[in-house]
């Protein structure tokens, strides 16, 4: 920063502090800046090796900042530090009680002081933990009567949250709580109460991704809980919150973990993988419909296992199976007049013709890594769909195109093998209506079946041709 900064002493608005090493330059030039407004980020703060020289930037005074981020530069010797100069330093940056949003990145303490969570922050409605890598404790969190949103990601060393981080009546506000990247963390402790005094009752999102070692409990019960999302947590074998608001569960890399009271009836989006996951749901459906449901993702499930009733919700709007091999698609002869997406890659393994006239509105159908797949149906007839990727579907070889469609993905398949031109005439009678067609070939040079593509000189945009680099052939 330039020499003089503390002279400026009517400045309200600065975004951006970068500590220097120097006297003329380091974070005592802050401390005559008391009518700073608005945000604040103080960066480079490794540069301060003293407490008095933290005391001396006067935070405690600049009672117009709403937005304060104190920011440490990761280097590698970051793991070399004081932990008690560090501790000592943050706690002399102890902003004015009416901080509103408060973000610390970096810091490279084993323990926060006491500020950071008291209760006096009655205004805090936003905190972030990130990168803090050796904290292996959590402050008093759960005290602060008005915060909304906190995320805490890349604590590296915390294995434990425990009855610290909560206190007596904890997290009364909370809406957004994320864990991202915590690759010690291993317990979470419950919090003993009575279920209406149980801390989050007004969380509304909970996020938890990539905690490969997390195998205690979640809190049990969460009654304003609406999304759910639960990545790469491969040792978490509990029981997922009970959580009857609940709209959108989103559970991957969590094979272990078990559902209970999923309120299906209410739910919009679900996204599960792995046998015990996808089999539950099932299960569930059977006696419950789910009358909402609009997103449905299931992965990973090795499982003979079909869909309840043969059939799928009628209210559902996406569906995307993915490595599912064993699960049966539902044959029933009914419309599904909701579903406009459908994905089914490397899953159901006995189709080998695909019902698309059970679909009349679907706008976006991908089927990938099927062996045995052999026809798309009635596919010219549909009226509705823009987009079709066929994808490693090598005894799929005769295709009819509907006029509808907007974009076209064949890749490694049996369409676009040699001979095509001894083919069905009819497969590609109007390719040219198509803006946008994408196609691969294992050939060295421009591919044989390329001819069959003279009205492609009409289409509007240009078709791509793949063969490791990315080729091109454009259009005028």
């Amino acid at each position: 920063m330039p020499k003089g900064m503390s002279k400026l002493k009517d400045l309200q608005i600065l975004c951006h502090y970068i500590v220097g090493k120097h006297e003329e330059n380091g974070i005592e030039e802050l401390g005559e800046l008391v009518n700073l407004q608005r945000s604040l980020s103080i960066e480079k703060l490794e540069n301060v090796v003293d407490s008095s020289e933290a005391w001396k930037a006067r935070m405690v005074d600049k009672k117009y900042i709403s937005h304060l981020c104190l920011e440490w530069s990761s280097g590698e010797d970051s793991d070399i530090v004081d932990s008690q100069i560090e501790k000592d330093v943050l706690a002399k940056l102890e902003p004015h009680k009416d901080l509103k949003r408060l973000s610390l990145w970096g810091y490279r303490g084993t323990m926060f002081p006491d500020w950071v969570g008291q209760s006096s922050y009655h205004n805090m409605t936003k905190l972030e933990l990130l990168g803090c890598r050796n904290c292996w404790v959590l402050p008093s969190l759960g005290q602060l009567p008005s915060l909304i949103r906190l995320e805490i990601s890349h604590c590296e060393k915390l294995k434990m949250i425990g009855g610290e981080f909560y206190q007596e009546t904890p997290f009364r506000s909370l809406k957004h709580l994320s864990f991202f990247y915590m690759p010690c963390w291993e317990e979470w402790e419950s919090f003993e109460c009575d279920e209406d005094d149980a801390p989050f009752p007004q969380l509304e999102h909970l996020s938890i991704v990539n905690c490969p070692k997390l195998r205690g409990d979640l809190p049990t019960f969460l009654p304003s809980l609406k999304l759910l999302c639960i990545e790469e947590c491969e040792e978490l074998g509990c029981y997922l919150p009970r959580a009857p608001m609940l709209r959108h569960s989103q559970i991957y890399g969590a094979k272990e973990a078990r559902i209970r009271e999923l309120p299906l009836s209410m739910l919009q989006t679900l996204s599960i993988d792995g046998e015990q996951q996808v089999e539950y749901v099932f299960d569930a459906m059977i006696h419950t419909q789910p009358t909402s449901l609009a997103e449905l993702r299931i992965l990973n499930c090795s499982s003979a296992i079909s869909f309840p009733g043969d059939s799928l919700p009628p209210s559902l709007q996406e569906l995307s199976i993915k490595d599912c091999k064993n699960v049966e698609f539902p044959m029933q002869q009914q419309q599904y007049e909701s579903l406009t997406s459908l994905e089914i890659d490397n899953s159901c393994d006995s189709l080998t013709s695909f019902p698309l006239s059970a679909f009349p509105n679907l706008r976006s159908f991908i089927i990938a890594r099927r062996e045995n797949l052999t026809s798309l149906g009635e596919l010219s007839q549909s009226q509705s769909l823009r987009e079709l990727r066929v994808e490693e579907c090598p005894k799929l070889e005769n295709i009819r195109l509907p006029a509808s469609l907007s974009r076209l993905f064949i890749i490694k398949c049996g369409l676009l093998g040699e001979g095509i031109e001894r083919k069905d005439p009819h497969i590609w009678p109007s390719i040219s209506h198509t803006p946008h067609i994408f196609g691969t070939s294992n050939m060295s040079s421009a591919p044989p079946w390329l001819y069959l593509f003279r009205n492609l000189w009409r289409c509007s945009e240009f078709l791509e041709l793949q063969d490791g680099p990315m080729d091109y052939v454009t259009h005028p």
